[in-house]
């Protein structure tokens, strides 16, 4: 831009970039952050934002000239040797004394001492064939006279390694931003080459991306010219960044997450289940579990159900195309608050109750349970309590709800035929204390006999899996053993056990919910449509 003139607001910086970045997310094998739901209002537009290492985004007042190299030599000092790159700038750029520099925010045309260089970027990562870092940098610029870093090549023949630039201009050439919300015309087509591609793994030049990019702006009459080349003056070998298709390397989700479901350290649990679950028919079943972070106790409760519902095995439990009502209640209080508030609380909007005492709660309930009971679509209810903080009188309060749980709902299950008692929806309360050293298991194992005694032995099932364990290298070991079987694609054949630990170190455990990460990482899925697969208690698909 010619000097003395102010630099114009952009319309589409940030949407652009936005957009690409969702792109590569989800279709390319780039590594989705677990803040993926970090959601903020820009521009008057809702744009997920970044924040990881391998992951970050830097719209508007973020993107100053300090942030900007703040995260580069943070990316700097974890990048490793077979590592790739892709940095995407969205701005204003401006050209002088034959350079090209990208303009920051806040920064004016005066201040030409905090313009970005796009050596001082590559500076950062050194000379490849000494520092081994980063083998493949890609430059995506959509600025203003952008083609002049195009210039001049290095060549080296040593190694596979490559820095290359994708610009959206010429060296003399003005970037159109295009109307507001319509998105500039180099990112409208950069996202129609990247969406049409179908090679497994595809570099800028087997995309013609240049090509395409400069047809398209001569068909829309745009004085604009893309060009794709090396990076000048600094080493490149004989490689090529490539973007790598994700579905050519993500399991299906239902398949992994089936996969961590029955092959993950549950059989300890698996085997208490067995002996603790005394019939099918009682009509009250009381899980507590211990120990571990929330997931972890979702996960086991998964674990616990798709033992409970396995029709394949005589005495279990069936479960209909209705599937579960799964609720859940955090008690934050030290004392627990008041449990039975609590659980009115959550049904209310459910049910037209004006009066919610235990007793009509319970016999709400018990109607939805009961409710298909004969047509063989009977849908089981979970009731799930957690919290961090234990106390002798939250204890107290959990137990004294199970009794008047039982107290209004067993005369209400004493009152029905036969065949109903048979096919009405069962009824899972779980108590589940997330505290780390937790060993809280509610009654005795006296009480609970009196508890039989005073109920009938028919009506109540009593199941304390024992703490919910860490996992360790065997259990990688096993599990990615039984995944390469289950599951063919190329992410799960290639994986080794060690892809999660450090063999050379003395202790290898995780939490389960750690591992999990692990996971997503690794195949390179939707932590967002895995989470939603573990955690999905009510649909009987997952199941299956």
């Amino acid at each position: 831009m010619p000097n003395g003139i102010p630099w114009a607001t952009l319309n589409n910086a940030v949407y652009d970039a936005a957009r690409v970045t969702e792109l590569l997310l989800e279709r390319y094998r780039f590594h989705r952050p677990d803040d993926w739901d970090n959601l903020a209002a820009i521009n008057g537009q809702e744009i997920r934002q970044y924040n990881s290492i391998r992951t970050r985004c830097l719209y508007n007042e973020q993107a100053t000239r300090a942030n900007i190299f703040t995260h580069i030599n943070a990316v700097k000092n974890s990048i490793g040797e077979q590592d790739a790159l892709l940095i995407y700038f969205s701005g204003h750029g401006v050209s002088r004394n034959g350079l090209t520099y990208l303009v920051p925010y806040g920064v004016n045309q005066e201040q030409d001492f905090d313009w970005v260089n796009w050596g001082e970027v590559i500076a950062r990562f050194g000379d490849y064939e000494t520092d081994k870092k980063c083998a493949d940098l890609l430059l995506v610029l959509d600025c203003c006279f952008a083609g002049t870093i195009t210039r001049g090549q290095v060549f080296s023949n040593r190694d596979y390694y490559s820095r290359y630039v994708l610009t959206a201009s010429g060296s003399q050439d003005e970037a159109s931003d295009g109307p507001p919300g319509a998105g500039g015309p180099f990112a409208n087509k950069f996202l129609d080459i990247l969406t049409a591609n179908t090679r497994p793994f595809a570099s800028m030049g087997q995309l013609n991306a240049a090509n395409a990019l400069s047809v398209y702006f001569a068909m829309n009459g745009l004085d604009q010219q893309a060009h794709y080349g090396l990076l000048p003056n600094v080493k490149n070998g004989q490689g090529e960044f490539v973007l790598e298709l994700a579905e050519q390397n993500a399991p299906p989700v239902a398949l992994l997450g089936k996969s961590i479901l029955d092959y993950l350290d549950f059989e300890l649990q698996r085997g208490i289940l067995s002996t603790h679950f005394k019939s099918r028919y009682r009509p009250i079943n009381l899980i507590s579990t211990f120990g571990s972070p929330f997931d972890a106790h979702k996960l086991l409760g998964k674990v616990l159900f798709r033992w409970l519902f396995d029709e394949k095995i005589s005495g279990r439990i069936p479960l209909s195309d209705a599937g579960l009502r799964y609720l859940e209640i955090h008690l934050t209080k030290l004392g627990g608050d008041d449990i039975w508030g609590n659980l009115v609380r959550m049904l209310a909007p459910r049910a037209a109750i004006r009066d919610f005492t235990p007793e009509n709660c319970v016999e709400w309930i018990f109607d939805q349970v009961r409710e298909g009971a004969l047509s063989d679509q009977s849908r089981h209810l979970v009731i799930h309590f957690h919290f961090e903080v234990g106390s002798t009188e939250l204890f107290q309060k959990l137990e004294q709800f199970y009794l008047d749980f039982q107290t209004h709902y067993i005369p209400l299950f004493q009152g029905l035929s036969q065949e109903e008692k048979m096919k009405i929806g069962r009824v899972f309360i779980l108590f589940s204390d997330e505290r780390p050293e937790a060993d809280f298991t509610p009654f005795s194992p006296d009480q609970q006999e009196a508890l039989l005694q005073k109920f009938g032995p028919a009506n109540l099932n009593f199941i304390a899996p024992d703490k919910i364990g860490k996992i360790n290298q065997n259990h990688i070991y096993a599990w990615v053993d039984n995944t390469k079987v289950l599951i063919q694609t190329n992410a799960i054949q290639q994986m080794e056990p060690t892809d999660f630990f450090d063999p050379f170190a003395d202790d290898v455990a995780f939490e389960i919910d750690d591992f999990i990460d692990k996971i997503i990482d690794h195949c390179g899925i939707s932590a967002e449509a895995l989470m939603g697969f573990l955690f999905d208690f009510q649909n009987k698909a997952v199941y299956d």
